[in-house]
């Protein structure tokens, strides 16, 4: 059984989790209290085992029903690669650790693709995230307030810039901030739920998964919303590492 987390590590070090091949294990390095440590994922005889810092954080999480989902695609006679993905592969899904986290990293997603935003992501850990055990932490809440305009736009970011800004500084008016759509704000719910099943399955990603699988996800939500986001989850995890 190959075990691989999504959003799976673009970069070395800079995104929010990397593969540690001497562990066999998925980690990323968290801040809390301004003590850091390392919080790793991995297979253990079948089971994910979930150690270090910030572990409370991610116990709660929703796994996939595997047996759900081969069911499912064995009753539509799928014979795609999916399926056997979804036989040999268990994916975890990861969430941010922070509201703060989970908001830049949605604009950045925002009208770009999936791999352009992780590299954008990574640059951003990198040059505002602090180095510690070897691996590069989110930049924590103090170093974003002292964020400027100049220094996410010499980045890359745009536009966007500004939006994270005003994001970083009035998150509790983060509904009222111009370019955070209905798309946006499912993903933060999702983000907040640590819960696939809330994904806005009409996007593009879900469109698709329609057209490459013939899964409608937006449909099948309608009446199962928890099976539409493990299949999402697995088609994406599948179409990210293929």
């Amino acid at each position: 059984m190959e075990f691989k987390v999504y959003p799976y590590p673009a970069y070395e070090q800079c995104t929010p989790f990397i593969f540690n091949r001497n562990s066999n294990s998925f980690q990323r390095n968290v801040v809390h209290r301004r003590r850091y440590s390392i919080l790793s994922v991995g297979l253990d005889n079948g089971k994910v085992k979930i150690e270090g810092g910030l572990k409370r954080e991610i116990v709660g999480y929703r796994l996939p029903n595997r047996k759900n989902l081969i069911d499912y695609l064995v009753k539509l006679d799928s014979k795609s690669d999916l399926l056997e993905y979804i036989n040999n592969t268990y994916v975890l899904p990861t969430f941010s650790l922070s509201r703060e986290e989970a908001f830049i990293k949605v604009t950045i997603r925002q009208l770009i693709s999936a791999k352009h935003a992780k590299r954008l992501i990574s640059d951003f850990i990198k040059e505002f995230g602090t180095k510690k055990n070897n691996l590069f932490t989110f930049p924590t809440i103090s170093r974003l307030n002292r964020l400027t305009l100049s220094e996410l736009k010499n980045l890359g970011l745009g536009f966007k810039s500004e939006r994270i800004l005003n994001g970083i500084k009035e998150f509790h008016k983060v509904d009222q901030i111009k370019g955070i759509g209905s798309w946006s704000k499912q993903i933060l719910l999702l983000e907040n739920k640590k819960n696939y099943s809330y994904y806005p399955f009409e996007d593009m990603s879900g469109e698709r998964i329609r057209k490459m699988f013939n899964i409608d996800l937006y449909e099948l939500s309608k009446t199962n919303r928890i099976l539409a986001g493990d299949i999402y989850l697995y088609s994406v995890s599948f179409l990210e590492n293929n």
